[in-house]
């Protein structure tokens, strides 16, 4: 079950829409499958993570800075980095691969790395930023080695979308083709900037803790 910090731990700094969309279920969810009480919960990992044996190619990405926008880069919590194309929009793709067949349900996606010019964050990023470069990906075609494929659509937001298939697939690995782009007026590229991938659907479910007021009343703290 989600708890405050076990969901921000896990979803980083990015929030989850809500869509009444046949493949898109976007709901706050934990890494761990809701389980009756007193029964443990299913384990249910991120595939799309390089502790997990995965790996990323894609059709091309920017090379300067040489950490920036590498394919990789769509793994991890850090989500003011991604997977940017060089110089290509429709056609460009990200694959993630496995090193043996994963059954995969559940997908999630930034489709665009957060703002950099946060003071703190990579210097480089943040003087050199490619932002106006970018167009975020609005149709993507996800494919699986079974053949199988299936189009999705995303919204331009900063969000992760949580796109639930509608049966389980048995792959080797996750492609993901940018079919369509959102307009955006000098956009010659576009990327993704977090992706993650489930061998199940997550289930909705919430732990809320309340916690009493306080104020401060003649430098003594009394409930609010």
């Amino acid at each position: 079950m989600l708890n405050r910090r076990s969901f921000m731990t896990f979803a980083g700094s990015g929030l989850l829409s809500i869509s009444s969309s046949r493949l898109l279920r976007s709901i706050p969810l934990s890494e761990g499958l809701a389980a009756e009480k007193g029964e443990p919960a299913v384990a249910n990992p991120n595939l799309a993570d390089s502790h997990m044996g995965a790996s990323a190619v894609a059709s091309s990405y920017v090379k300067n800075p040489p950490w920036g926008y590498l394919p990789e880069n769509v793994f991890g919590d850090n989500t003011i980095v991604g997977w940017q194309a060089n110089a290509e929009s429709t056609g460009a793709w990200i694959e993630i691969r496995f090193r043996q067949p994963m059954r995969v349900q559940e997908i999630w996606i930034l489709a665009e790395p957060l703002p950099a010019d946060v003071l703190g964050q990579d210097v480089y990023l943040m003087t050199y930023p490619r932002t106006q470069l970018l167009a975020t990906p609005r149709r993507l075609r996800v494919s699986f080695s079974s053949g199988a494929n299936q189009v999705i659509t995303l919204q331009e937001a900063s969000y992760f979308q949580i796109f639930a298939l509608p049966r389980s697939e048995e792959t080797f690995f996750v492609r993901m083709e940018v079919e369509d782009i959102w307009p955006k007026s000098g956009a010659t590229e576009t990327g993704i900037g977090k992706i993650r991938i489930f061998p199940q659907r997550h289930l909705l479910g919430f732990e809320v803790t309340a916690h009493k007021m306080f104020d401060v009343r003649g430098g003594r703290m009394v409930q609010a």
